[in-house]
């Protein structure tokens, strides 16, 4: 997933503790960086509804 949105942003996660994610926006597409962000967020939450329900057949 991270590949598919480098030419816009920069992401990091991580798991310790908790789970830490960290995405930022490059300069260029600044305008853009609420339409980004909500759209790489919820292509994840789709993979992860996804995931459950072809976990759960």
């Amino acid at each position: 997933m991270t590949q598919q949105f480098s030419d816009f942003m920069r992401v990091e996660y991580g798991a310790g503790e908790g789970m830490l994610l960290t995405m930022s926006v490059k300069e260029e597409h600044q305008a853009e960086s609420a339409l980004i962000i909500n759209t790489f967020l919820n292509n994840i939450l789709e993979l992860s509804i996804q995931d459950i329900m072809n976990n759960e057949r």
